[in-house]
């Protein structure tokens, strides 16, 4: 049976373990980032004149316990950065739940500009660790923006132990990475464990060029690239490079 490696927080793999375990495939959880959840305050803007960016599944999960604060939110425009965010928006609450762009948030912000005037103001829920790109892109348009950090990702230190021995016993044939800095941790740590080496029996499949590009730094028997940046893609390539007869 084809063993698959998912190495996003906790949270988010547990539901795409059981996807792939359904569909035939033996998971392996080992997520490289920790979440914290944050307790910083929402910031004070009119809910009236705000619209909401969502860049990360991980806010909603960081808000579970403090729908009070985002109440005068819930029937404001919400743009997601993808398909599976728009949907645990709705079920989370929100009434105006909108998609755009390519599924990143570069693309997201681009397509919030064109929706929106210049005088609307932008709440992001987020995360601490931002891409710079994303407040840059409203900032070129004179859209206010405001970031409330719900939640920050630590790197773990080292491999999980079950990580290292399932590396060191070649049990794995693919790995999926969604994210640019949990490729990076993944480089890093096999490196600093002696294990990039055991990396040369496994297909890597990178949610987005930006993913797959710190992967390459490492030996795998392929890097493959999502055709786009979902979850959904991402599958697909597994599906399609490692088929279960």
């Amino acid at each position: 049976m084809a063993r698959v490696l998912l190495t996003r927080p906790a949270p988010l793999a547990s539901p795409l373990a059981l996807r792939l375990e359904q569909a035939g495939y033996s998971v392996e959880i080992a997520p490289l980032l920790e979440m914290e959840i944050l307790s910083f305050a929402c910031p004070i803007l009119p809910s009236e004149k705000s619209v909401v960016a969502l860049t990360s599944r991980l806010s909603l999960l960081a808000l579970e316990n403090r729908r009070d604060e985002i109440a005068p939110f819930l029937d404001r425009p919400c743009y997601c950065v993808g398909a599976q965010t728009a949907a645990d928006a709705t079920a989370f609450g929100f009434r105006d739940v909108r998609t755009g762009g390519d599924g990143d948030g570069e693309s997201l912000a681009a397509h919030i500009c064109r929706q929106e005037e210049g005088a609307i103001k932008i709440l992001h829920i987020g995360g601490v660790d931002i891409v710079p790109a994303f407040p840059a892109a409203f900032a070129q348009e004179s859209f206010p923006y405001t970031l409330w950090p719900v939640y920050k990702a630590q790197a773990v230190q080292a491999f999980p132990p079950n990580l290292e021995e399932s590396l060191q016993n070649g049990r794995l044939d693919a790995a999926l990475f969604f994210s640019p800095r949990t490729a990076q941790t993944y480089v890093d740590l096999a490196l600093k464990a002696g294990l990039g080496s055991c990396c040369t029996r496994v297909a890597a499949i990178g949610l987005s060029e930006a993913v797959c590009a710190p992967l390459k730094a490492l030996s795998w028997s392929s890097v493959l690239c999502a055709k786009a940046p979902t979850e959904k893609a991402a599958v697909s390539c597994l599906f399609h490079f490692l088929p279960l007869a």
